[in-house]
């Protein structure tokens, strides 16, 4: 679980090229026994900047981020995102990915955060490449492309 409480402290997104980022945060505000859903879906970030994704909740709310989406749906250009925790005087990197073209680095409170390739699976050490999946290249002709890296 990310933490931002009091007046000051928020996330900020950095990235590094122009491109077309989507950012989605899902959270719970806790103010005392009072427990209130909510969530954010910026604008798309289209330039190489700093973007405040999640605001302070306000003096005295603790607001604890359960989900976190950052997508890059731009076609061809590759940004390195980096999620930084601010409380108003000292911030601090929480994460750095770079994101290839249609590639998404998810948070979940559950898992923590989870690079994803642009077919949706989990990138690990041991498949940083695209899916090596079938594709047809003409419909109904029965032609395809097989995977390059297949081995049965």
């Amino acid at each position: 679980m990310i933490i931002v409480k009091g007046a000051s402290s928020k996330l900020r997104l950095v990235t590094s090229a122009a491109g077309d980022i989507d950012v989605h945060a899902s959270w719970v505000d806790l103010s005392g026994s009072t427990v209130t859903p909510d969530g954010l879906n910026p604008p798309a970030i289209t330039t190489a900047t700093t973007t405040d994704i999640v605001d302070a909740p306000g003096s005295g709310v603790s607001r604890a981020i359960k989900f976190l989406s950052i997508n890059n749906h731009h076609a061809s250009i590759v940004n390195t995102v980096e999620l930084y925790h601010t409380d108003g005087t000292d911030e601090n990197e929480i994460v750095r990915a770079t994101l290839g073209p249609g590639e998404a680095l998810i948070f979940t409170e559950s898992v923590g955060f989870t690079r994803l390739n642009s077919a949706g699976t989990p990138v690990t050490a041991g498949n940083s490449g695209p899916s090596d999946v079938q594709v047809f290249t003409t419909v109904g002709a029965n032609t395809w492309t097989k995977p390059t890296a297949f081995s049965p």
